[in-house]
Order: C-alpha cells, then sequence, then structure tokens
C-alpha cells in the first residue's frame, strides 16, 4: 500500500453511493490507491461531472472495509453468527466488534458517512488513526496442524502434508499496522462462519475489479490465516461451499496466478476427505462448466505426482 502524505488530506472528499448510502473518502486516496476509481472520478466519465459516483456492485460493508484499508491499512471481516439450534442453546455467544465511536479521537483522520436518512444531515464517521508512537509487535500465527479428522478415521499422511503445505502459504505483505485483527478459530459445529469468509472474498473481488492490488493481496493473507486455523466440521461444509461458489461466479481462473481460486484449491485439497461427503460439494463441482472440477483435479493430479 503506498503511503499517504499530507497532500491526500487536503484533496476534497468525493461521493460514493453504496447501497443508498452516502460514503465520502478523500479523493486523493482514490487516486493513491486505484487508477479505475481515479478515472471515474476525475476524468471525463459522468460521475467526475454530476460529483457523485453510485456504485452498483458493492454492499456497503464491502465498500466501508475497502475505506478503513485506504485511511489505515487494515479491515475487519465479518462477526461470525451462532445457529439457532438447540445444541447451540447453551453455547456462547459471538463478539460484537465494538462500535464506531463517532467522536473525535486524538489524532484521528476523518472520513465522513452519512447514516441518517434526514434530509440534510450527515453523520460523521471517523477512522481510527494511523500508529503512532510505540505499539505492541505483531502478534505471530501459530497454526496448529494437528488433523481435524474423527478418531475412527485417522488421517493419512498425504492429509497432513497437505495441511502443513497450506498453512505455509506466505504472502507478500507489507506491515503496516499491529491494529489488524488476529482470526479466531472456531469453536464448534454451531459457529457459522459463512459471512467471515465471504467478507474476505467481497473484499479481495471489489479489489480485483478495481485494481487494487495490494488490497488483494492482504485479503488473501488475512483468509488464508483463518483457514488455517478453521475446523471443518461436516455440519459447516455449506460455509466453506458457499465462499467457493461466490469466489469462483465472481473471478476469471487465471494459470499460475497465486490469487483467490488458488487458495481455495488448496484448500481444498487437504479437505477433500470432509468435503468429497458432502451432497452440495459435489454439486458445485459441476456448476459453470466445471471450472471447481477442473481445479480440483487439476490439484489432486498436482498432488499425486
Amino acid at each position: 500500500m503506498a503511503s499517504a502524505d499530507d497532500s491526500v488530506f487536503a484533496s476534497s472528499p468525493f461521493k460514493f453511493v453504496v447501497d443508498g448510502n452516502l460514503l465520502y473518502i478523500h479523493a486523493g486516496l482514490i487516486a493513491l490507491h486505484s487508477e479505475p476509481l481515479n478515472r471515474m472520478i476525475s476524468g471525463p466519465m459522468s460521475e467526475a461531472q454530476q460529483g457523485y459516483a453510485e456504485l452498483q456492485d458493492v454492499d456497503k460493508g464491502t465498500f466501508i472495509r475497502f475505506m478503513r484499508w485506504a485511511y489505515n491499512g487494515i479491515y475487519f471481516p465479518a462477526e461470525f453468527s451462532i445457529d439457532p439450534t438447540p445444541d447451540s442453546a447453551t453455547t456462547q455467544k459471538p463478539v460484537e466488534e465494538s462500535p464506531v465511536d463517532i467522536s473525535s479521537p486524538p489524532h484521528a483522520l476523518t472520513f465522513w458517512g452519512s447514516g441518517s436518512k434526514k434530509k440534510g444531515k450527515k453523520q460523521r464517521l471517523w477512522a481510527d488513526a494511523l500508529p503512532h508512537g510505540e505499539s505492541e509487535p505483531i502478534p505471530q500465527y501459530d497454526y496448529d496442524v494437528e488433523p481435524t479428522a474423527s478418531a475412527e478415521e485417522p488421517p493419512y499422511q498425504g492429509k497432513l502434508d497437505m495441511k502443513e503445505s497450506f498453512i505455509n502459504r506466505k504472502y507478500d505483505v507489507p506491515v503496516l499496522s499491529p491494529s489488524q485483527p488476529r482470526p479466531r478459530s472456531n469453536q464448534g459445529p454451531f459457529e457459522d462462519y459463512s459471512e467471515v469468509f465471504l467478507s474476505h472474498a467481497r473484499v479481495y473481488v471489489f479489489a480485483d475489479k478495481y485494481d487494487i492490488e495490494p488490497l488483494k493481496k492482504l485479503v488473501l493473507q488475512n483468509l488464508h490465516r483463518t483457514l488455517a486455523i478453521y475446523k471443518l466440521y461436516p455440519e459447516r461444509c455449506g460455509d466453506i461451499i458457499a465462499l467457493i461458489r461466490y469466489s469462483y461466479a465472481n473471478t476469471v481462473g487465471r494459470v499460475g496466478v497465486e490469487d483467490l481460486r488458488a487458495l481455495l484449491t488448496d484448500y481444498m485439497g487437504f479437505e477433500m476427505a470432509t468435503l468429497a461427503r458432502d451432497e452440495d460439494f459435489k454439486t458445485l463441482l459441476l456448476e459453470d462448466g466445471g471450472a471447481v472440477l477442473g481445479d480440483f483435479l487439476n490439484m489432486v493430479i498436482k498432488r499425486v505426482q
């Protein structure tokens, strides 16, 4: 991510309409991070002439994650939820993200968003300040490479090798802020992680469309770290299937590129024993001309070789 100097904040905020909400971001930050978006707001396109751009292809949560990253170099994924099943009645509830402080904190950088539907009123939404002074070191991730299969069916060595290979994936992401949240491992099959996974994938798709390469790399790192400590219960295969289905429907295949599809293909590799038993996963393999199946089979051949 390129560094933002004071000139960025001297630029005028530009208005985006996302999901019917008005969200403002400094035009200088747009120019810094995305050439396609910069052409939209500063060139001869109609959005620049009318003074705002309405984005139809992104939801509010995803655009706010982009804004947070643009200002601070981090973003927060969605929270997990609890399935309303009898088994989860006595389980812990998800920890809610702290609400945004709409007061003016010291040294804060600001962006503006309209949270009120009343005409003429705009809510001032403050982004966290870039880190200053001494800070805690970024926590190191100690991934558990123990098998997730049941005791009745011990994992074969190939699965352990594939999981270790997946965990050891590296992404060239600059260290920008110790505030990037550390992923949380799931505690049981009652926890629904579908929105956690999808929130990462949606940011990736947005960054891919608008040519924001550093954000794509950060998403891959964050999603990888989440999947690396995620225990796939058979009851929760649907969470992974939803992630794969969305990712393949909104990206294109690129041979030899470390992209979202490559990450998910490797994940399918070491979890194939669990996924292959799921009927929805079998259906997924044949959807859209078999793109998932093609990558899946190429991965299997690669592993065998």
